[in-house]
């Protein structure tokens, strides 16, 4: 009878599997009418030959279409794939025993609070390029990083402030002094650069999103970084990385300020990035019980509010009544 014996992670990786396929399969099902992108992106399917957007998005759409699959199938792809990818990015970084069993339902409670509904179901090139950055982040062997650096950056091209940034900390040797002046000095080259491409259709007069600067969610992000600098040490076991990750999440914040009263659509996506890492730095905090008394409180106030304003405020951005309507 021992040699039936399944082991505990097995059944755990199961049950994983299964709850994200049905998840999976209520998202790619939800209708047409319950986000303001699901028409958009099932134009970009239906046209991938011919429409501007990402190599792995443009895969995608040829594998559903080779396998006379609807748009239905694509979407199920990207969150069944972005929310498990995820996890198996906890689970290589549990491995190493950088984070523990408390931050692994941290991350899980805050992403499905503040990002689920903005990444899953609406965007979803940018929710699958987190998960390749993810892993890139955990794996230990440099070329399966870089790879998957590549497949992230293929998957939404917003991720390069990301790799730009994260290079910016490797280079300057984690001083954040100088990481924070590097940075600002590569925002307001872009800044000026971005005039010149494409990106200048994001500009204040073609879309209506509002720069705050004085946000609830930005100073959380400029005190999450302070307490995270001035408490948490380097020399603990996973301080490299959550300093690391406080430094993306602040230099990505920089450029939200930058970039905020003239390219407003850009900033609001780039902040929506910072908060991520924010958050994934306090994920793999343990020890300091400042901090992790710090984060739950955080998470809750959070999850509140992105609750009511994802779902139920006076514009929300999933519309919960149109729920699977054709």
């Amino acid at each position: 009878m021992n040699s039936f014996r399944v082991s505990k992670n097995k059944i755990i990786t199961f049950f994983t599997i299964i709850i994200v396929f049905f998840i999976a399969l209520v998202v790619s099902n939800r209708g047409e009418y319950v986000d303001n992108d699901y028409l958009a992106y099932e134009i970009m399917f239906d046209d991938y030959k011919s429409t501007n957007v990402e190599p792995m998005y443009k895969i995608i759409s040829m594998i559903v279409h080779s396998m006379n699959f609807d748009f239905t199938l694509l979407l199920f792809i990207f969150c069944f794939f972005s929310i498990l990818l995820k996890i198996y990015a906890l689970i290589l970084a549990k491995k190493d025993r950088i984070v523990e069993g408390e931050g692994f339902i941290y991350f899980l409670l805050f992403y499905f609070f503040c990002f689920f509904a903005l990444w899953d179901l609406t965007q979803i090139r940018a929710s699958l390029s987190i998960s390749f950055l993810m892993i890139s982040f955990f794996v230990i062997n440099l070329y399966k990083s870089i790879f998957f650096k590549i497949l992230a950056l293929v998957s939404h091209y917003s991720i390069s402030f990301v790799l730009i940034f994260d290079f910016i900390y490797y280079i300057t040797r984690r001083n954040i002094f100088l990481h924070i002046l590097i940075s600002i000095c590569f925002c307001f080259f872009l800044y000026f650069l971005i005039g010149f491409t494409p990106y200048a259709v994001y500009d204040v007069t073609s879309y209506s999103e509002k720069f705050n600067p004085i946000s609830f969610k930005n100073i959380f992000l400029i005190i999450t970084f302070f307490l995270i600098y001035f408490t948490y040490k380097e020399n603990w076991s996973n301080g490299i990385l959550v300093r690391k990750l406080s430094a993306l999440s602040i230099s990505l914040l920089i450029m939200y300020y930058i970039f905020g009263l003239k390219y407003p659509s850009v900033a609001i996506r780039v902040s929506d990035l910072s908060l991520f890492f924010g958050l994934l730095s306090l994920t793999f905090v343990r020890v300091n019980s400042i901090l992790i008394l710090y984060k739950y409180i955080v998470l809750i106030i959070l999850s509140i509010y992105f609750t009511y304003s994802f779902y139920f405020s006076g514009s929300p951005i999933i519309r919960l009544d149109q729920w699977g309507l054709k």
